[in-house]
């Protein structure tokens, strides 16, 4: 059953010791700055919802609905977003480390300094989004969709990126120290392979790479860019 709640109800449970709010309405409502950590928001609807600045730590709020959702500098910490909709919601400078994002739609998002390090977006669907000065170090991408994204000046520093799909991304100035390329598609759709990487390095001209740059460990899976600018 779906309940409505305004602000203060919510509030008001929640200071009585309540942490369960699954599959609550709370479309379109200001929550902006709220503290509601911990708690339960499994299904919920968020949509258009304003939680700028909110402290959502180690909140469930998977399969919830926070399409255009307002969470700039939201503390997400831990949180589980599963196969939450995110689908264009604002994100930017967004603390989200350790968070479970896996095989959520963050299509259209903004997610400008956001911090996901070691956060898990296995499978998770990012086109168009935009990833610039984000913080994504230790995290697992495998199997991302990031068709369209832009990621400038990103930090995917030891992030997993097997099977990412990066088809049309734009890459500028992208640390990629340790991170795991193994099968990704990149920009220009060709799948990502060590063996023909000093053949194709002229393509890779806007992440500023060079032969020298490259180092591959025993495995010939993770590859150190050390050099970028």
């Amino acid at each position: 059953m779906v309940i409505a709640m305004k602000r203060h109800e919510l509030l008001q449970l929640y200071a009585d010791g309540n942490r369960n709010f699954a599959q609550i309405n709370l479309g379109q409502i200001n929550l902006r700055y709220i503290n509601i950590s911990n708690a339960d928001l499994w299904k919920a609807n968020l949509c258009q919802a304003d939680l700028t600045g909110a402290n959502l730590k180690n909140t469930d709020l998977s399969g919830a609905d926070l399409w255009k959702a307002k969470l700039s500098n939201a503390n997400l910490t831990e949180s589980n977003l599963a196969r939450a909709d995110l689908t264009e919601a604002n994100l930017q400078e967004a603390m989200l480390v350790k968070a479970n994002l896996c095989e959520s739609n963050l299509a259209g998002s903004i997610l400008l300094r956001a911090n996901l390090s070691e956060s898990n977006l296995a499978e998770a669907m990012l086109m168009g989004a935009n990833l610039s000065a984000a913080n994504l170090s230790a995290a697992n991408l495998s199997g991302v969709n990031l068709v369209g994204g832009i990621l400038l000046e990103t930090n995917l520093n030891r992030a997993n990126l097997a099977g990412v799909d990066l088809t049309g991304a734009y890459l500028m100035n992208v640390n990629f120290n340790h991170a795991n390329l193994d099968g990704a598609i990149m920009p220009d759709g060709n799948i990502w392979e060590e063996s023909e990487y000093f053949s194709q390095s002229s393509k890779w001209s806007e992440i500023n790479l060079s032969s020298e740059d490259l180092v591959f460990t025993s495995s010939n899976k993770f590859i150190d860019f050390s050099a970028y600018a």
